[in-house]
């Protein structure tokens, strides 16, 4: 069994919201902050506990899946800075991804500081 908690939940809550997911029969309790204690009938790992916290702060399934991929891009530049000495080859890699994460960042973002819809090129002023 798994027990934590998270505060405010974005979905209304069911008990197979993560039937999807593999996880079995989930219970929530109401704690008096306005955040939930959520009870799993098996042992989840971290990932897993993640990808429900992920599910439960998310109105939708964009999103869902946005801090998902973030959280795995985290995970994965954490393990890179552990690395006592990188090889070459590493670091490379490493660019690689931080690249294709800050672009990521970027479509994000750009559409709503310039008001261009994200498929076009920000244009500023």
């Amino acid at each position: 069994m798994t027990v934590f908690t998270v505060t405010r939940p974005a979905r209304p809550l069911a008990e197979d919201m993560f039937a999807d997911l593999g996880y079995p029969h989930v219970d929530f309790t109401p704690l008096t902050d306005g955040g939930q204690q959520v009870t799993v009938d098996a042992d989840l790992t971290p990932d897993q506990i993640v990808r429900a916290r992920c599910r439960l702060a998310s109105a939708d399934a964009d999103r869902e899946a946005l801090l998902w991929t973030a959280y795995g891009a985290w995970k994965a530049n954490k393990t890179y800075l552990a690395l006592a000495a990188p090889t070459q080859a590493q670091a490379v890699a490493q660019v690689d991804a931080l690249t294709a994460q800050i672009n990521g960042v970027l479509e994000l973002l750009l559409p709503e500081l310039s008001g261009a819809p994200s498929t076009d090129t920000p244009t500023f002023g």
